[in-house]
């Protein structure tokens, strides 16, 4: 990896192996690129596009691969969450983090359908867990992908033997329903037994991730007729650490 190609070797013993060998020290770091951020007239504004790689926005820019570890130290955010992901993978990424079915209906559900019943529904023929719920926007979010019907009655029997029944009144995958809802890009509460109307905004659980995968896509660069000085900087710190 370019990043430590400066970097003293130190022993490491990997696993239970008696034995050490010389490693490149990974835990060296020097904040060289850190204090470059405060200097705006050493780099410039890059959006990543869709598809692009470290080292191909490396390449096109400095005509050379091996500097793409600089968008990382000199971007505090792509630091933290990781370089963006296409269009294909975070729609991936969308159906791992929430795969399972959400249900709204029109109803507060403080002191029904309690997380652990098991629901079913009359036309589908549907049973699912209730995983949780969301009260604030009347959500019943149900274990897997289940074919529940929109305007069907739900159902299930409480622990006094009472069948407790409500009306769906519509049905996503979990990571296409809705988060939160805005007016004016502000968040705001609604009322769950009439529904947030058609003057807000639904943000979805994949709006959210799409949005904060579109903050991560403009990202600050050195300019190309400082990065092999600054690169050079760099290397001559990291081989002293």
């Amino acid at each position: 990896m370019t990043y430590f190609r400066k970097t003293r070797n130190v022993s490491y013993r990997f696993g239970d192996e008696t034995s050490t060998v010389d490693f490149p020290n990974i835990a060296a770091y020097t904040d060289v690129i850190d204090k470059l951020k405060a200097n705006t007239n050493l780099y410039t504004k890059y959006f990543i596009q869709e598809g692009d790689r470290p080292d191909q926005v490396s390449s096109l820019l400095y005509e050379d691969h091996q500097y793409y570890w600089t968008f990382f130290l000199l971007n505090d955010h792509v630091r933290r969450s990781g370089w963006p992901l296409s269009n294909s993978e975070l729609l991936l990424k969308a159906q791992d983090l929430y795969p399972n079915t959400t249900l709204v209906v029109r109803s507060i559900l403080t002191d029904t359908f309690p997380t652990g019943t098991t629901i079913q529904g009359n036309a589908s023929g549907v049973s699912a867990k209730i995983l949780r719920k969301n009260i604030d926007l009347g959500q019943i979010i149900v274990e897997g992908t289940k074919a529940f019907q929109a305007g069907e009655t739900i159902r299930y029997t409480d622990a006094e033997g009472t069948v407790i029944t409500d009306t769906v009144y519509s049905k996503s995958a979990e990571y296409l329903s809705a988060h939160h809802y805005e007016e004016d890009e502000e968040y705001v509460d609604i009322d769950p037994e009439s529904g947030p109307g058609a003057l807000l905004t639904e943000k979805t659980y994949f709006d959210r991730l799409s949005d904060e995968n579109e903050e991560l896509k403009s990202i600050n660069v050195i300019k190309p007729e400082s990065i092999y000085t600054i690169a050079q900087m760099f290397y001559s710190a990291m081989a002293s650490e």
